[in-house]
């Protein structure tokens, strides 16, 4: 019987990816929205957190420094954040898009961002969300938009720079559980939803 050749690092991240469109589409279909959230490959498999709010800029920070929690107190090899979101593309080069919120923007377009990392490595998709007449979703579509070598601000830099010590990985469960965050264990099944 034939070995099974391991993953490469953007073949688990990309994995990770997938894990969490499936994620995704199916809040989507079932609840019409998606919470925020992060998930984490470990070797435990695949764990699930989300924050009870975030509304506040406060909360938004919270919910990012929950999610580096979870990255060292379960030892994450990868990990992505899933957002739902509103955007505002450019029509035209040089058009100034910046002139009011996205979400006050009569031109703009609802799509969840997942941003994911592995160590030396991060990738980016955004599924552009599509809804009927009702405001039922019905589907994605993936907006043309110029590929990112990487992304900035709170929701990057999830993994810790380098392998948590056991006591830093206790540290941060119980940092997590007294934040209230309860975390979730998906196993090891590729498809769990």
């Amino acid at each position: 019987m034939a070995r099974k050749k391991p993953q490469t690092k953007r073949e688990r991240l990309e994995s990770l990816i997938n894990q969490a469109c499936h994620y995704a589409e199916w809040n989507l279909r079932e609840y019409g929205q998606v919470p925020p959230s992060a998930m984490a490959l470990t070797k435990d498999g695949i764990l699930l957190m989300s924050p009870s709010k975030i509304g506040t800029e406060s909360e938004k920070d919270q919910f990012a420094d929950a999610a580096r929690m979870l990255a060292v107190g379960y030892r994450a090899t990868a990990v992505c954040m899933i957002l739902e979101s509103w955007a505002v593309f450019a029509k035209t080069p040089g058009q100034d898009i910046m002139n009011c919120p996205p979400s006050q923007s009569p031109d703009r377009v609802e799509l969840v961002a997942i941003s994911g990392e592995i160590k030396g490595l991060s990738a980016q998709q955004f599924l552009m969300i599509e809804r009927d007449v009702a405001g039922v979703f019905s589907g994605f579509s993936n907006p043309m938009l110029p590929k990112y070598e990487e992304l900035q601000g709170r929701f990057t830099g999830i993994l810790p720079p380098r392998e948590p010590k056991d006591d830093d990985a206790q540290m941060a469960r119980f940092v997590l559980a007294g934040m209230g965050y309860i975390v979730e264990g998906k196993g090891t099944d590729p498809i769990w939803n």
